[in-house]
């Protein structure tokens, strides 16, 4: 194919009970964007989503603080499903910080639960290393008499100054 693509998967959890902050419903939407050129030479590149939904559910139900801040729980899950393997029912394990770009978790508490009438909802978006831009920092030494920069690019092309010394009074002094 010589076209590129933008490809992303997602799939729900709704009214999923569990022990947390007390009893509780919630709903969790798990999202994520695969890395560019999946599936072009194997099809089995892509993950089979209800073995990420099997290892979700074991993580919650042996989650080990229950009262643990839904945000921290979600970061949590989050950071597992990018950094651990996931078994699978056909023998090999996933590891989807080396397909996916980006992965999303939305845990959405429904009213009452705890004992809360309010609904809310955490929403925790993870890059795996493998996939997070280079940096680069460099020092310009005296690039006007008097003066040292540092600055720092990432390949993003947002440039970050992170100090200059005299640049700005030698500009309104000369």
């Amino acid at each position: 194919m010589g076209h590129q693509f933008n490809e992303s998967w997602s799939f729900s959890i709704e009214d999923y009970a569990i022990e947390h902050q007390g009893s509780a419903v919630i709903d969790i939407t798990v999202s994520y964007n695969y890395v560019d050129g999946i599936g072009q030479n194997d099809p089995l590149e892509y993950p089979e989503f209800t073995q990420i939904y099997n290892f979700i559910n074991n993580y919650l139900v042996n989650y080990p603080n229950e009262t643990d801040f839904w945000e921290i729980l979600n970061k949590n899950l989050v950071d597992t499903l990018l950094t651990q393997p996931i078994p699978t029912e056909f023998g090999v394990e996933y590891n989807l910080n080396e397909v996916v770009e980006s992965l999303t978790v939305v845990i959405d508490v429904e009213p009452g639960s705890s004992e809360i009438e309010i609904s809310r909802s955490s929403t925790v978006t993870g890059i795996p290393q493998s996939q997070q831009p280079a940096a680069f920092l460099f020092n310009l030494a005296d690039p006007w008499p008097g003066s040292v920069m540092l600055a720092g690019i990432s390949l993003g092309g947002m440039v970050l100054f992170l100090g200059l010394r005299r640049l700005i009074a030698r500009a309104f002094c000369d």
